[in-house]
């Protein structure tokens, strides 16, 4: 199937508020720690292989805590979904689930995310930083309004 959409990402995390709970930066590596919350907006808009338009329009919430070599992420996104009922608003991308129904529009809470990283910082310039991520996708958007996929991930 052919699949077919444009995203405009207006600042997808504008940073809002950040309050430092540690040192900025340090000569050498030193702990570090800090919170921040951004906010932003993502707009899609195709068919995603249906044969019908689809528009996807969410803005995000993240609230993110940073302790060396540690990172916590929490997504909360707000979406607004119009099209046909075979495509339903997805974390990442939109999920496909399959026969059309009525077109029509929905909105309210989406998905949450969950995700922690570690990272292996460099000791030295030549060494890339290394960054290891797991991601949870807790089903708190409204299935039966085909604003999420009612499912874990």
């Amino acid at each position: 199937m052919k699949f077919f959409a444009k995203s405009v990402s207006i600042s997808r995390f504008l940073t809002v508020a950040v309050i430092a709970a540690g040192p900025a930066q340090a000569e050498e590596h030193q702990s570090y720690s800090a919170f921040r919350i951004g906010m932003g907006a993502d707009f899609s808009s195709g068919d995603y292989g249906t044969g019908q338009d689809t528009e996807i329009f969410s803005v995000p919430v993240t609230f993110k805590y940073v302790t060396d070599p540690w990172t916590l992420r929490l997504m909360v996104p707000y979406i607004e979904i119009t099209g046909s009922g075979d495509v339903v608003g997805g974390t990442d991308t939109p999920v496909v689930i399959g026969s059309p129904s009525t077109r029509g529009s929905q909105s309210g809470l989406g998905d949450i995310v969950s995700g922690i990283s570690y990272a292996i910082l460099p000791t030295n310039d030549a060494m890339p930083l290394i960054e290891f991520t797991g991601k949870v996708k807790f089903p708190t958007a409204d299935e039966s309004k085909g604003l999420g996929t009612g499912g874990f991930d």
